[in-house]
């Protein structure tokens, strides 16, 4: 937990101190370059009504345009030579640019909802199926940089782990991600347990899949197998009469009969002691910022949260403090109700 915490405000201190950056602005008649971040990079970019000598740079894929100008700039902002377009715009109206679109195909849980974020946004919301294969398509993209995030919602409302591509996308391309597994959820009745009695971990996979339950302790370290029933639902109880005293970690991993499996589940933590601990029901209780409504606060939250930094109109539900500003405070508190 504390680890959790401290990376998140370090990188929280990183990122402000990169936003806070300066510039001077570059100007024309007709066009302006606000706030460039001064790089050891150099460069020349011109139109008919416009030249621009370098020394900046774009950290951030992105554009920079006018009427009669376009400045493309960021790391690796093409990833492929972009097909020839032509315009069919009369003079006076601007160029048309293409779009892009992204496609996702993979497994998560039968009858699951499957949420894809674009950079720290909604983006899509699809329906697995009874077998838990789903698809979904991201159009009127831009050719640029991108960050998807996935995850799954089981049919007790909890979240998978993230599965994130940072990828890039060429103008009027379609690019097509296949294969994509969503780990399984996973869930402790207990945050600590009796020596001597058991625990139980349950959680929610693919259509009659085989899940993969690991138990990682100090001194200790085993895997069970369960298979999941038709609706991806598995559950196990362990006994500690043999396990010794301490901090346990819980993982599970998926297994499909085609030989495919799924990255690690979250980290779930139990300890064994001298007394016993339930942990809290999934959704009991509304929690400082659950930005999402998920009932936990992690990653997806801080992004909303990072994403609307300096902004304005800042949601209340992201206004933690309620300043009528998302800042460093709110951030502090996220990172004091952090979950993972």
């Amino acid at each position: 937990m504390r680890d959790a915490k401290f990376w998140i405000l370090l990188f929280t201190s990183l990122f402000l101190s990169i936003s806070l950056l300066e510039a001077e602005d570059y100007s024309s008649g007709s066009f302006i370059l606000r706030d460039p971040v001064i790089t050891v990079e150099g460069g020349r970019s011109t139109s008919t009504s416009f030249e621009y000598f370098s020394s900046s740079g774009q950290a951030i894929t992105g554009e920079n345009t006018s009427s009669n100008f376009i400045h493309r700039a960021g790391f690796l902002y093409f990833e492929e030579e972009a097909a020839e377009t032509t315009s069919s715009a009369t003079p006076g109206e601007g160029i048309i640019i293409p779009k892009a679109q992204v496609e996702f195909s993979g497994r998560a849980y039968p009858a699951s909802q499957v949420t894809i974020l674009r950079d720290a946004q909604v983006a899509a919301v699809v329906s697995a199926d009874a077998q838990g294969e789903f698809h979904a398509t991201i159009s009127e993209l831009r050719g640029g940089s991108y960050i998807f995030t996935l995850y799954a919602t089981d049919y007790q409302q909890r979240h998978s782990r993230l599965t994130i591509f940072h990828m890039q996308i060429a103008q009027d391309k379609v690019r097509k991600v296949e294969g994509v597994i969503i780990p399984p959820t996973l869930f402790t009745d207990t945050v600590q347990v009796k020596k001597g009695e058991s625990f139980t971990v349950e959680g929610q996979s693919g259509f009659r899949a085989t899940v993969e339950i690991s138990v990682k302790g100090s001194d200790t370290q085993f895997s069970v197998r369960e298979l999941a029933d038709a609706r991806g639902a598995y559950t196990r109880s362990f006994v500690t009469d043999e396990l010794p005293f301490g901090d346990y970690q819980i993982t599970a991993r998926t297994y499909f009969p085609d030989g495919a499996f799924s990255e690690l589940s979250r980290i779930v933590e139990v300890a064994i002691g001298d007394g016993t601990l339930l942990r809290k029901p999934f959704g009991a209780g509304p929690l400082q910022g659950d930005v999402n409504d998920d009932k936990r606060v992690n990653l997806i939250d801080f992004s909303i949260l990072l994403y609307w930094f300096g902004r304005e109109n800042v949601p209340s539900k992201v206004d933690l403090d309620h300043n009528q500003k998302a800042d460093l405070v709110d951030f502090s508190i996220m990172a004091y109700y952090w979950t993972g």
